[in-house]
């Protein structure tokens, strides 16, 4: 395309050069230049011209151009006049919407910002990225669409009372580990630190919490005595432990572990090695305890109660409160259980007319509800009762009429009273699963 001849004699001669000369003549031109730049019959000459022109006819112009990033250079550009940003923002292309969250003049027009909003992720996302306004994010936190709560996590203008809203909400997934990661290693309020503290979150969030020095000290308190930091080879538990007793060596910490009781107690077999989990306090014990002997090959011993009893002399023994924390084992390791794969948790300890539900869920296809009955130390035909009545309750109260109801009763070994009494029920609505226990030593 042709430059227009009026304004030749005064222009810049890089207009009439290469791209690269056009595209720097775009950058430092003035209004004549823009004037013929902006009708380039090469796109990323007038990309340049929309990113630093000034003029509001142009840029109205520009707006309208038929390369996505043309237009979404126009969109972020703070003179582009209030009605062109109203039509860029039903823009089809994602880049446009998205160039429209770096324009600061968006925060003037509420009809603009409420279609951002309302936006794809992307967008959402580059709004919280881009704002420096502290009601924006508050209002983002509570979206009726799409939460961006990483990017609300990690802006600096975020209030602590907007990032307590983001630390109790459920996040996706795939989003969860990234939004505590950046929660943990904020500076606000003590509130915010010990609600993620107190959740599963990775290792990466709960040592950025222990290197937080915002983070209260019962939060550390909470990840020094947690079962999930001090189990297998997790170094969390202890390290939350030295930022508790830095004067402390490391050894008598570990030491302490492995030796002092009652919450975990270990003998040395033959060889002097030992390998096994424990529970770590810093504190007083409340919990009662149950005992677990392991026989050489590491498998747990039996008895007609169901209570795990010595076979002989080389048997190791650990103390271990097992029963009460089987329930919230299942609650913290939901995701990581073949059984459940197919089932989001709903509930724990979930109160209803006819009791309380140990464990809720909902299948991922919202297609039926799932009950989970701890047996305990309840009679067969007890707990077969129990959960009938609870699935008689969600499928009266909770459960829509093309959703199905069904239970779940796990015990600590197979119990051949509990399967007669289920096969009296209807087929496939309540099942039976046995769990086993097992300690390694290495």
């Amino acid at each position: 395309m042709q430059s227009d001849p009026t304004f030749v004699g005064a222009l810049d001669p890089r207009v009439h050069g290469t791209i690269h000369q056009k595209v720097d003549a775009a950058r430092d031109g003035g209004l004549p230049e823009h004037r013929v730049l902006a009708r380039d019959t090469r796109w990323e000459v007038r990309m340049h011209t929309a990113h630093h022109t000034r003029d509001a006819h142009l840029l109205r112009i520009l707006a309208a151009d038929g390369e996505s990033s043309v237009r979404a250079n126009a969109a972020r550009n703070p003179d582009t006049e209030d009605d062109v940003l109203m039509t860029l923002a039903s823009d089809e292309d994602f880049s446009v919407c998205q160039a429209l969250t770096r324009n600061p003049n968006i925060y003037s027009i509420p009809e603009l910002l409420a279609i951002l909003m309302g936006c794809v992720p992307g967008v959402v996302s580059g709004l919280a990225r881009h704002t420096g306004s502290p009601a924006v994010l508050a209002a983002l936190a509570v979206n009726s669409g799409y939460v961006p709560g990483y990017e609300i996590a990690g802006n600096p203008a975020t209030t602590s009372d907007t990032l307590l809203i983001i630390s109790r909400r459920q996040h996706p997934e795939h989003e969860f580990d990234m939004v505590m990661e950046a929660l943990a290693s904020r500076d606000c309020a003590p509130e915010v630190l010990d609600t993620i503290g107190r959740l599963e979150i990775s290792r990466r969030a709960a040592l950025s919490l222990i290197q937080n020095a915002a983070t209260p000290v019962e939060t550390i308190e909470f990840i020094a005595n947690s079962v999930l930091w001090n189990e297998g080879n997790s170094d969390i538990g202890h390290l939350a432990q030295k930022s508790l007793a830095p004067d402390v060596s490391s050894e008598k910490l570990i030491e302490r572990k492995f030796e002092l009781g009652p919450e975990g107690t270990v003998t040395y077999d033959a060889g002097g090695d030992y390998c096994v989990t424990v529970h770590f306090q810093l504190g007083v014990l409340a919990a009662h305890e149950i005992t677990i002997s392991v026989d050489n090959q590491g498998a747990p011993g039996g008895a007609a109660d169901g209570s795990l009893v010595e076979r002989d002399q080389a048997t190791r023994r650990v103390k271990f409160r097992f029963e009460d924390g089987l329930e919230d084992f299942l609650v913290a390791n939901w995701r990581d259980i073949d059984l459940f794969a197919d089932y989001d948790f709903v509930d724990q300890q979930y109160k209803t007319d006819t009791g309380i539900i140990d464990i809720l869920a909902l299948s991922k296809d919202k297609s039926h509800w799932l009950i989970i009955e701890l047996k305990r130390d309840k009679a067969s035909d007890v707990v077969v009762g129990q959960i009938l009545r609870y699935m008689g309750w969600v499928e009266r109260a909770l459960a829509a009429p093309d959703q199905r109801v069904t239970g779940l009763i796990i015990g600590d070994h197979d119990d051949q009273r509990l399967r007669d009494a289920l096969k009296f029920t209807r087929e496939g609505s309540v099942s039976y699963r046995s769990y086993r226990l097992k300690i390694d030593f290495e």
